[in-house]
């Protein structure tokens, strides 16, 4: 089984972090590879909106007919946002693409009846709240709380932040259990869970076992992504119009995990 986790940064700093995350929670026999986009993006594309947003769905749709083309059976777009998701599904032919807030919400609700996002900044609620009125009303936390910082900031106020706001969110909200609603969570979810006792959902983690159970899924079941309605693909003839798309697409970055 091969995965490929794409980072949508043109940045390679957060490769080495996500295939330690694989290189721990993959199986044996499944091979992952952790891309980043091409340096044209630049390091700050998963921030993207508007404009800005639409120049990096564009390498995110070019690297996934990348990954098909390199026969994968699976492609995560490792952004909470999930950018160009859609469209990605569209152009992956029998490859599998996986979201990963997508992923964690369906986990969650696996996990209790009430949950609540912990967002980075309230800025992200918007675009959330967004996404969440294409999974359905069901699928809405019952609250959102927010830590006001990056993660890639002073390590120990971001513990702090975390679990006063999961505290709460806990105590006064009535979460039973917490989402962390950004990639750039990774490892966080443990301490979480330890200093609180409720299950915690990283993102990342949920994505890359639900891109394995779906092909699993596939293979066992046929289950794969429709080809009719919303979803459905552009033709061979259509896709060799797009000069762009029959080069071949050049990642910033690649750690193959075995």
């Amino acid at each position: 089984m091969k995965i490929m986790f794409l980072n949508p940064v043109g940045d390679t700093i957060c490769n080495k972090p996500f295939a330690d995350m694989a290189r721990r929670y993959k199986d044996p026999n499944t091979q992952v590879t952790i891309a980043s986009l091409h340096h044209s993006a630049g390091p700050m594309a998963a921030k993207a909106h508007g404009p800005t947003e639409t120049l990096v769905a564009a390498q995110i749709i070019q690297a996934a007919y990348q990954a098909r083309r390199e026969n994968y059976d699976a492609f995560v777009i490792n952004c909470f946002g999930e950018y160009a998701l859609d469209e990605s599904r569209q152009i992956g032919g029998d490859m599998l693409v996986i979201g990963p807030a997508q992923s964690s919400i369906e986990t969650a609700l696996r996990l209790g009846r009430r949950y609540t996002m912990i967002l980075n900044d309230d800025t992200q609620r918007e675009h959330n709240e967004e996404a969440l009125r294409e999974y359905g009303t069901k699928h809405r936390p019952v609250s959102y709380r927010s830590i006001g910082m990056g993660y890639d900031e002073d390590p120990a106020e971001v513990e702090a932040k975390l679990v006063e706001q999961g505290k709460l969110a806990v105590e006064c909200d009535g979460a039973e259990v917490l989402l962390l609603a950004c990639t750039l969570a990774l490892g966080w979810h443990e301490k979480l869970q330890e200093a609180i006792g409720v299950p915690v959902v990283d993102p990342a983690v949920a994505a890359l076992k639900t891109a394995k159970l779906a092909v699993q899924m596939k293979r066992s079941c046929g289950w794969g992504t429709s080809n009719v309605g919303a979803l459905k693909s552009p033709t061979e003839m259509e896709l060799k119009g797009f000069r762009m798309l029959q080069e071949p697409y050049v990642f910033g970055g690649r750690i193959e995990v075995e």
